[in-house]
C-alpha cells in the first residue's frame, strides 16, 4: 500500500506543464525543385509552378502579356516567429536560388522580395509595378493595415531607391529601411544565391547575396536591426512577390530551404509562471516533501549514471578517433583554420548561441559548400563532439 503522505503533495500540485513555458515548435523543410503538383506551396493571382521545375512569379507566356502582371508564392504553414509567453523571438535562416531575366536589355521591371507578413495576408489589390506585389497606395507606411517585413531584389530606380539594381531591406513599407547598391547581373538572367536571417540575440536581420563562383566571406551583404515582436504578430506566413509595371522581366525561384528553431532562454519568465505564483508558494511544502522522497533514489542513480557515462565516453572516443583516421566521420579542423574562415569568430558572422556556444557562419577555402557552421563549444569534451 502506498504511504499517504508523499502521495499528499502530488495531489496538491497543478500541471507541470502551467509552470513551463509555453512550447514553441522550429520549423525547417526544403523545396530543391517545384512542380505543378508539389505541395505545401500556396501560389496567387499570376504566380505558378512551371513545367520546367521552377516558380514563375508573375506571367510568362509567349501568347499573353506580361505587363502589370504581379504574383505570391507562400509556404502553406504558418511560422511561429516569437513566443507570446517569454517574447522570445526564433533564429531562422533561408536560402534560396532566383532568377531575374530581362528580356530587353534596354527595359526591365520591376523585381521580386522575400516577405514575411501575418497569417491571412494578401496580395493587394493594384500592387504591381514598384509596389512589388507587397503594397499599394493605401497599405504602404500603414502598419495598421499592413504589418510586413521583406527583403527587396530592385531592378528599377523608383523614388527614393539608390539605384536601378539593389536589394533592400523593408519594414511596413516599400521604401526600403536600407538598401545596397548590386551589379547589373542582378536581372541578366545569372542565377542568384541569397542567404537571409534574423539572430535573435543580436536583434539583426541580414542578407548576403552571391553570383556565379563568388564565396561568402563572413560578412553579410546588409543587414538592419529589428525587434521582430514589435514589428509582426507571433505567427507568420513566409513567401516570395514580384511584379512587372509598364516595363517586364521573369521573375523564378530555382529552390528554397528554411529553418527556424527558439534558443533555450531561461532567464526570460512566462506570463503563466508570474500568474501561478501564489499557488506555487502555497504548494512549496508539498514540493519540499517530494524531493525528500527521492533524494536518495536520485543519489544512487546519479552514481549509476557516472559509471555509466565514463564507459560510453571511452566508448565514443575510440569510434570517434577511428572515423577520423579513416576519413568516414567529421572532419577535424586546426583552431587557427576555425578562426580564419568566421573572421576571429566576428560579431557579425554570429547566428546566434546553440546549445555548446556561440554559432557562427564560415567559409572554409577548400569547402565544396558557399556556408558552414561552426558551433564554437565551452567544454573540452564538448569541443571534441
Amino acid at each position: 500500500m502506498i504511504p499517504l503522505l508523499p502521495l499528499l503533495p502530488l495531489l496538491l500540485l497543478p500541471p507541470i506543464s502551467s509552470f513551463l513555458p509555453t512550447a514553441t515548435p522550429s520549423t525547417h523543410f526544403n523545396f530543391t525543385s517545384f512542380t505543378p503538383n508539389t505541395p505545401g506551396i500556396n501560389f496567387s493571382s499570376d504566380a505558378f509552378a512551371s513545367g520546367d521545375n521552377v516558380i514563375q512569379l508573375t506571367r510568362n507566356s509567349a501568347d499573353g502579356s506580361l505587363l502589370n502582371s504581379c504574383g505570391h508564392a507562400v509556404y502553406a504553414t504558418p511560422i511561429q516567429l516569437w513566443d507570446p509567453a517569454t517574447l522570445a523571438i526564433a533564429d531562422f535562416t533561408t536560402q534560396f536560388q532566383f532568377i531575374i531575366k530581362a528580356l530587353d536589355p534596354t527595359s526591365f521591371g520591376d523585381g521580386l522580395a522575400f516577405f514575411i507578413a501575418p497569417v491571412g495576408y494578401e496580395l493587394p489589390l493594384n500592387s504591381n509595378g514598384s509596389w512589388l506585389g507587397l503594397f499599394n497606395s493605401t497599405t504602404n507606411n500603414n502598419s495598421s493595415s499592413t504589418q510586413l517585413v521583406a527583403i527587396e531584389f530592385d531592378t528599377f530606380k523608383n523614388s527614393g531607391d539608390p539605384d536601378d539594381n539593389h536589394i533592400g531591406i523593408d519594414v511596413n513599407s516599400i521604401v526600403s529601411n536600407v538598401t545596397l547598391k548590386w551589379g547589373s547581373y542582378i536581372k541578366n538572367e545569372s542565377t542568384g544565391s541569397a542567404w537571409i536571417g534574423y539572430n535573435s540575440t543580436s536583434g539583426q536581420l541580414f542578407v548576403f547575396l552571391t553570383y556565379g563562383d563568388d564565396r561568402y566571406d563572413g560578412t553579410p551583404s546588409l543587414w538592419h536591426r529589428l525587434n521582430l515582436t514589435e514589428v509582426l504578430p507571433e505567427r507568420v506566413i513566409i513567401g516570395f512577390s514580384a511584379s512587372t509595371g509598364g516595363l517586364t522581366e521573369l521573375h523564378q525561384i530555382i529552390s528554397w530551404d528554411f529553418s527556424s528553431s527558439f534558443v533555450n532562454d531561461q532567464e526570460a519568465p512566462s506570463k503563466k509562471t508570474r500568474k501561478n505564483f501564489p499557488l506555487v508558494a502555497g504548494v512549496g511544502v508539498g514540493v519540499g516533501l517530494m524531493v525528500a522522497c527521492f533524494g536518495y533514489f536520485l543519489r544512487a542513480k546519479k552514481k549509476s549514471r557516472e559509471k555509466r557515462g565514463k564507459e560510453e565516453d571511452l566508448v565514443f572516443y575510440a569510434s570517434m578517433e577511428d572515423k577520423l583516421a579513416k576519413g568516414t566521420g567529421p572532419r577535424r579542423f586546426t583552431y587557427k583554420e576555425l578562426v580564419r574562415a568566421t573572421k576571429s569568430f566576428s560579431e557579425e558572422g554570429k547566428l546566434g548561441q546553440g546549445g555548446f556556444g556561440g554559432v557562427y557562419m564560415g567559409l572554409l577555402k577548400d569547402a565544396t559548400k558557399d556556408l558552414f557552421k561552426v558551433e564554437v563549444a565551452s567544454k573540452a569534451k564538448e569541443t571534441t563532439k
